[in-house]
């Protein structure tokens, strides 16, 4: 059995072209693609993940294509190379196959095929396990099919072509689907005078976001899937080490080595008005620690992590709500959960706190201090309304993240800001939840602000009557595949209003109720679609008090 040699684009991957006959090949070398054993299994207190193996193509000695899953095999052929085609399964999982990988030696052909001998062919193993149905993960799945030109075969995804390849048969099993070279494939919203862009090529997070022409998150260059704009999850299982799913990836994720890039598979990824709704099945952030690497991504197959994102929120311009989603396959007695997290390029170098009902704010920088990885400020407002804030040494170009505490029924925990300049020339900025987590479908929400250090703390102050006052639950409404409508709560609370109404799709729309009191809930019929908002109205006076818009997401 052979080893497969972990290597990384740090230590010097070959790229050279191979050279026929300048290495031997072993006719069992794909035994050590998938190493005996099934998936790992966790004891309650713990999540059970997949490590995946990325699957390649490449055409070794101009005969034809191969698939491989070997890093050995993709130094060797890397001028080849076709990039990433799918993500596998590494070890046998519920509901998934052995592919194997067959070798004809007299015209150096490569077959993929479910069978573990086909008559002419020897076998060199088993690539990887496909699942055998899309229904686990529907909106991801890529079929395999193998394509033939009348000498050689070649496996392929259905939106892919090879010239000469015509005659295609599907294997019926399939994978992740992966993007070969590509890096990006975006998404973009624009409202209240915020620019978002999301990336599916990375679980959906977002990829920048920009204000009056300024980038605030901008994740071209960055080192990992962690530096973006999402949500991630830590929790400690007892007698295992840390578990980190992170909504876009893992950190042997660097933009310079694409086919070796870990985006976490996106499973929603849509705009509908002015909001956007995103998410995937997330990766381990380490995935070294739970029995993958460099060429082996960690798959948590029962979640699910996402956003809803609004912009414009309720006619504030550069307001924009954002739904944090999370889905977990069992309840954890405490998690900790970044709701979101933000990076900024290290010039966005002045750090605030902001008191949103006292009004009071401090400029903090030089208590947070410039060191790595030690310079981390946390902050709770004393009121329960605000947040944090990064601008840039002018104080023109500021975002800032707001909430309410969980003392007064909010989502946050604490606030927190880090100055990481010196080392990874970014700064961060977000809200975090430390708790329990529930099974099932879960949604927090914060809302994320643009302007000058001074409008970024006034419309805090806006937000004070606004970020409590309606929700719905659920947020998000998961529907069968097929079905656009669902059903929700709406509950709202405006102290101080003797008279309240909830209207639809505008502070003037139609009607859903008319409350004497200023609090109260009411359940929906099976009536609401993908992006409809509820507007909580003073009927005193017509004006909006707060909204909250729902997404509706085909399973």
């Amino acid at each position: 059995m052979l080893t497969t040699t972990t290597l990384s684009p740090s230590s010097g991957r070959s790229r050279a072209p191979a050279v026929q006959g300048g290495a031997a090949r072993a006719v069992a070398l794909l035994i050590a693609f998938c190493v005996a054993g099934t998936a790992q299994t966790c004891l309650p207190n713990c999540i059970p993940n997949l490590p995946l193996s990325e699957v390649w193509r490449v055409a070794p000695y101009g005969k034809g294509y191969m698939s491989t899953s070997l890093l050995s095999e993709l130094d060797e052929f890397i001028t080849s190379s076709q990039g990433q085609i799918w993500y596998m399964a590494k070890l046998q999982a519920t509901g998934t196959v052995p592919l194997y990988r067959h070798y004809k030696s007299s015209t150096g052909d490569h077959l993929d095929s479910l069978s573990q001998t086909v008559s002419g062919y020897t076998t060199d193993g088993i690539i990887a396990w496909p699942w055998t149905s899309a229904t686990a993960f529907p909106a991801n799945m890529a079929q395999v099919v193998v394509a033939w030109n009348g000498e050689y075969h070649a496996s392929l995804r259905p939106d892919e072509s090879i010239a000469g390849y015509n005659n295609l048969t599907d294997l019926g099993v399939y994978g992740f689907e992966r993007y070969n070279f590509n890096q990006i494939d975006l998404l973009t919203l624009s409202g209240g005078g915020i620019t978002v862009v999301s990336n599916k090529v990375a679980g959906g997070v977002v990829w920048t976001w920009s204000w009056n022409g300024k980038a605030f998150v901008n994740s071209a260059n960055n080192a990992s899937l962690g530096q973006e704009m999402q949500s991630a999850l830590f929790f400690y299982p007892s007698g295992y080490a840390q578990q980190n799913p992170t909504e876009a990836g893992d950190t042997d994720s660097g933009q310079s080595d694409p086919e070796l890039s870990h985006g976490s598979p996106a499973m929603a990824f849509f705009n509908s008005g002015n909001m956007q709704v995103t998410n995937s099945v997330p990766l381990e952030f380490l995935p070294s620690t739970w029995g993958g690497g460099t060429a082996n991504p960690v798959l948590y197959p029962g979640m699910l992590m996402g956003k809803q994102l609004t912009l414009d929120y309720d006619g504030l311009g550069p307001v924009a709500s954002y739904v944090t989603t999370l889905t977990m396959p069992q309840s954890l007695s405490a998690v900790t959960w970044q709701i979101p997290t933000v990076y900024l390029p290290g010039s966005f170098d002045q750090l605030y706190t902001y008191d949103a009902k006292a009004g009071t704010g401090a400029n903090v920088t030089s208590l947070v201090g410039n060191s790595c990885p030690t310079s981390v400020y946390n902050y709770t407002p004393a009121s329960g309304y605000g947040g944090v804030i990064i601008s840039d040494p002018t104080g023109d170009y500021a975002m800032g993240i707001y909430g309410v505490t969980t003392a007064l029924g909010g989502p946050v925990s604490y606030f927190n800001l880090s100055n990481w300049s010196s080392c990874h020339s970014v700064t961060n900025l977000g809200a975090v939840y430390d708790g329990p987590a529930s099974s099932g479908n879960s949604s927090v929400t914060t809302w994320a602000i643009n302007g000058t250090v001074a409008q970024v703390e006034s419309l805090m102050g806006q937000m004070v009557t606004k970020s409590n006052a309606v929700s719905a639950n659920p947020i998000q409404i998961v529907v069968p595949a097929g079905q656009t409508v669902g059903q929700t709560t709406i509950s709202w609370n405006a102290p101080g209003y003797t008279e309240t109404e909830i209207r639809v799709g505008s502070p003037t729309g139609t009607l859903f109720v008319d409350t004497p009191g200023p609090s109260g809930y009411a359940v929906t019929g099976d009536w609401v679609y993908n992006g409809l908002t509820f507007y909580l109205v003073s009927n005193g006076n017509g004006i909006s008090l707060g909204s909250v818009t729902v997404s509706v997401v085909e399973q």
